[in-house]
């Protein structure tokens, strides 16, 4: 066969079967393609800009500032960054849209450092529901939120003793709110990409960060959050009267009937990491029934006022597969760590409790569950390990019963 015969014959094998040499059997799926195409690229960064100095009819450029956060989100897109210029900001920001996953909407403020010191360069007081995050991807860096503009002169005691006296000193002057609420609007749902990092939150009536509605995916990093519960509530005979002062507070509680999510809120996968948290109030971190797979690692926690009387703790664990690791956790009037639903039906357990530094409570765990827990072990605990599971029949607990020794090896 001459050599020209043969490489039209070649060639037309090659395009019988295609360029890839296999032949397609009809009806089967085509083969990928070599390479995926590439993705899209994220909007370009759009610079905002906001000073208390500035007017909310302004461009938003650096020579021409927004005076309000509001009017910033009420104009960013996707790759927005609202950048905060020094100044006080009276406000109670509320965002507008989404922002996407690589190309989250950001307010980002001058700030930096664990000291306060470095921090009120740029301030957000207000009251309420100061900050309310009600769509995904949005970051907050850099900037200070406070819920006590009435008590920016005075100085809050460190001794735990003390809070309590204190709280009852200023109360005429203290209002109640929530510095960050992830999930504000009744109607919000399923909201993610939410980061709270580099901040300074200080002094709010109930909880200092609440993530509700299913929300998942989120991450509180980085931060120093204090001085949460200030405004009274309780009647300190049912509940401690500061009852109501989270560091960060993930779900709903079932018995929140008023709440839209109170039957199924499985807030899911939120990060708190590397944070400094005390509260001078109740549990630093706190997950309610239905919530699920949270991770609580790599914080300095501290500051539980509320008594073992009130089944106080630094960290609260109600719903399951959450994990607390890695933490310092100390000081605290009643436990370190507790573990318990409001009824069987959330206690699904699968909780992990690892290399965390425990001190500073008269007891380190509570643990009222039947449901098996995941590994909790390789704890440093200077104090009783643990304290037995308390039943629905004996409220006392039953000191046969053997106890959890979170100390163990793991």
């Amino acid at each position: 066969m001459a050599l020209g015969t043969a490489l039209l014959l070649v060639l037309g094998v090659l395009v019988a079967l295609g360029s890839t040499g296999v032949r397609r059997i009809p009806g089967s799926p085509a083969a990928a393609p070599a390479s995926a195409p590439a993705s899209k690229p994220a909007p370009p960064t759009v610079q905002l800009h906001v000073s208390p100095t500035g007017a909310d009819t302004a461009t938003g450029a650096a020579d021409a500032p927004l005076r309000t956060i509001q009017a910033a989100l009420e104009r960013a897109e996707p790759g927005t960054v609202i950048n905060l210029a020094p100044g006080v900001y009276r406000e109670q920001p509320v965002t507008v849209r989404d922002g996407s996953a690589d190309a989250p909407i950001v307010i980002q403020g001058p700030e930096g450092g664990r000291d306060r010191a470095g921090r009120y360069r740029a301030t957000v007081y207000g009251t309420g529901r100061i900050v309310s995050i009600n769509h995904s991807h949005h970051v907050l860096d850099g900037f200070t939120v406070d819920g006590q503009e009435r008590l920016a002169d005075v100085p809050f005691p460190t001794d735990l003793r003390a809070i309590d006296a204190f709280k009852d000193g200023v109360q005429s002057r203290v209002a109640d709110g929530r510095l960050i609420y992830v999930g504000a609007a009744d109607t919000s749902r399923d909201i993610t990409g939410v980061r709270i990092s580099n901040m300074f939150l200080n002094g709010a009536g109930g909880e200092c960060v609440r993530l509700r509605n299913n929300a998942h995916g989120n991450a509180v990093t980085d931060s120093v959050i204090q001085y949460c519960g200030m405004f009274g509530k309780g009647d300190d005979e049912e509940r401690a009267t500061y009852h109501n002062g989270e560091g960060v507070y993930i779900g709903t509680s079932p018995n929140s009937e008023k709440q839209p999510m109170h039957r199924n809120d499985g807030s899911s996968n939120n990060l708190v990491s590397g944070n400094i948290i005390r509260t001078f109030g109740s549990e630093c971190f706190n997950v309610k029934e239905n919530a699920h797979d949270n991770v609580f690692a790599d914080n300095v926690c501290s500051g539980n006022t509320e008594s073992a009387e009130f089944d106080g703790s630094n960290v609260e664990l109600r719903g399951h597969r959450n994990v607390v690791r890695n933490n310092q956790i100390s000081d605290s009037a009643g436990y370190t760590l507790k573990i318990k639903s409001d009824d069987e039906e959330y206690d699904k357990g699968g909780n992990v409790v690892t290399n965390n530094h425990l001190s500073g409570a008269a007891v380190a765990l509570m643990l009222e569950s039947d449901a098996a827990q995941g590994p909790m072990c390789g704890n440093v605990v200077a104090t009783r390990t643990s304290t037995p599971g308390r039943t629905e029949d004996d409220e006392d607990g039953d000191e046969d019963e053997p106890s959890t020794d979170l100390s163990v090896p793991c």
